[in-house]
C-alpha cells in the first residue's frame, strides 16, 4: 500500500507543478489567452504565470540609464514590484524604480533586477532579467548591446542552448557560465546545458563573458523557467510470475524503463480490469474471487523530476476451481404420495460454490434447483412425488465461470405402496 500512495502523491504533485510552469517561457501577444481576474472561489485554484519576461536594456556603462519593461501576466490585478540587483544581491534605495543609471560601485560587476508579482490571494512569484556588465563611461572593455537568448523547453532532461550576445566590439572569445537562480552551476561553461531535477521551478539562465585582450564585458540572458520532464515511458512491460491459480503466490516483474537512475515502483493489482482494493504490494497471493478470472497488474514508475509512467501487463487467467457436491435423503424412506427431501451441499476448498444443480432418478432428470449464494452451499429441496419402488437418486452441478462441475454419489430413496 505504501509504494502504492507514494507513486499517487508523485502523481499528484508532479501534476501542480506542471500546471504552474508549462508557460514559463515568454508567450507572444498573438499566443496569449484572455485576462481574466480571479474570483475568491477560484484563488485557491489559480497561480500566476508570467507569458512576457521582464527585460533589462541599457548599454551597461556608467553614463546611460539603464531600464526594465514590465512583465505580463495571465491575470489581471497584478501588482509588478522591482528592486536592482548587483552581482545577485539587492542595491540600497532602488526598490520601486523602473530605472536605475550605475554608478562607480558598479564598475566590474553585473546589475539585473528582480520583478514580483502580487494579486490578493495567490502567492506571488519573483522573476531576475537578463545581467550587464557595468564598465566606466568610455571604457574600450566590450559591451553587450543584445543579451545572450536562451533557447529549449526548459524541460528536465532536455537541452537548453545559448546564443552568444552581440558585443559592441569585435572580441577575441565569449565563455559561459550557466546560472540557477543567479547562482553558478558548477561544470556548466559551455553554451548548452541539460537541465536536471533539482532545477524544477527555478531560474534558469547563462552569463556570457567576452574577453578582448585584456578587458572583458558580461551579459546574462534573461532567465527561464525550469519545468518538471515528460513522463518517463516503458521499454519492456511489466510481468507477472507465478501461476494462475487459486492460493498460489505471484510475484511482480515491474518492466524496464527510460531513463536514469532506476525509478521507483509502485504496483497496483486488478481482477477483470477493477481494482482490488488493498492489493498494492509487489506480490499477491490469488484469491477464491479471482477463479475464473483474468488478473493483471498495473505498474506506476517515478522518478525525482519527472512525470509518473505506467504500463500495464497482459492478463493472466486463474483456473476454475474444483467443486464436489453432495446429496443426502432427510428421509430415506417415504410413503406413496409423499415427496421425498433431498439436501444438496456443493464445496470448494475455501470457497462455497452456487448455481445451477439437476436432480435426476437414473437417468432420468427430475427437476433443475438453484443454489443461491445466500444458501452458503447447502439446499434442501423438495423432489417430485415419485412411484412406489426404490430411485436412484443424484445430483449433478452443472458448474459456472469459478468452479468447475461435479456429481454426487447415488442416494436410494424407497417409496413405498
Amino acid at each position: 500500500m505504501t509504494n502504492f500512495r507514494r507513486a499517487l502523491s508523485t502523481i499528484a504533485v508532479s501534476a501542480v507543478i506542471t500546471s504552474g510552469l508549462v508557460a514559463g517561457s515568454a508567450v507572444t501577444a498573438d499566443a496569449q489567452p484572455a485576462h481574466r481576474s480571479p474570483t475568491a472561489g477560484q484563488r485557491g485554484l489559480l497561480q500566476l504565470i508570467p507569458l512576457q519576461l521582464p527585460l533589462l536594456s541599457g548599454l551597461g556603462d556608467t553614463g546611460s540609464l539603464l531600464n526594465v519593461t514590465q512583465p505580463v501576466w495571465n491575470l489581471l490585478g497584478v501588482t509588478n514590484n522591482i528592486v536592482w540587483l548587483r552581482d545577485g544581491i539587492p542595491i540600497a534605495g532602488t526598490t520601486g524604480v523602473w530605472n536605475y543609471l550605475p554608478t562607480n560601485l558598479d564598475v566590474g560587476h553585473e546589475v539585473s533586477a528582480k520583478v514580483t508579482g502580487s494579486l490578493l490571494g495567490l502567492l506571488p512569484l519573483s522573476l531576475i532579467t537578463n545581467a550587464l556588465g557595468i564598465t566606466l563611461l568610455g571604457s574600450t572593455a566590450p559591451a553587450a548591446t543584445s543579451p545572450p537568448v536562451v533557447s529549449g523547453d526548459a524541460k528536465v532532461g532536455t537541452l537548453l542552448t545559448a546564443t552568444a550576445p552581440v558585443w559592441d566590439t569585435t572580441v577575441d572569445s565569449t565563455d559561459y557560465q550557466w546560472l540557477l537562480s543567479g547562482v553558478a552551476i558548477d561544470g556548466a561553461t559551455t553554451s548548452n546545458y541539460t537541465v536536471v531535477a533539482g532545477d524544477v521551478a527555478k531560474n534558469l539562465s547563462v552569463r556570457t563573458t567576452g574577453i578582448k585582450g585584456d578587458t572583458q564585458g558580461v551579459a546574462t540572458s534573461a532567465a527561464v523557467l525550469a519545468k518538471i520532464g515528460d513522463a518517463i515511458t516503458v521499454i519492456a512491460a511489466p510481468s507477472i510470475a507465478g501461476t494462475g491459480k487459486v492460493g498460489a503466490l505471484l510475484s511482480a516483474g515491474p518492466g524496464t524503463w527510460t531513463g536514469q537512475p532506476a525509478p521507483v515502483f509502485g504496483y497496483q493489482w486488478m481482477r477483470g480490469g477493477a481494482v482490488i482494493a488493498g492489493a498494492t504490494d509487489s506480490t499477491y497471493v490469488v484469491k477464491a474471487a479471482d477463479a475464473g478470472r483474468t488478473l493483471t497488474l498495473k505498474v506506476v514508475a517515478t522518478r525525482a523530476g519527472y512525470l509518473p509512467g505506467s504500463a500495464t501487463t497482459s492478463g493472466l487467467p486463474v483456473a476454475r476451481m474444483s467443486s464436489a457436491t453432495r446429496a443426502s435423503l432427510i428421509k430415506k424412506t417415504v410413503a406413496r404420495g409423499a415427496r421425498g427431501l433431498l439436501k444438496l451441499t456443493l464445496r470448494a476448498t475455501g470457497a462455497k460454490p452456487s448455481g445451477s444443480v439437476k436432480v435426476f432418478d437414473g437417468a432420468k432428470l427430475l427437476k433443475g434447483y438453484v443454489v443461491r449464494a445466500s444458501d452458503n452451499g447447502t439446499r434442501t429441496v423438495r423432489l417430485s412425488r415419485l412411484k412406489p419402488g426404490v430411485h436412484r437418486i443424484k445430483a449433478v452441478f452443472a458448474g459456472s465461470a469459478a468452479f468447475t462441475g461435479s456429481r454426487s454419489q447415488v442416494v436410494r430413496l424407497r417409496v413405498t405402496k
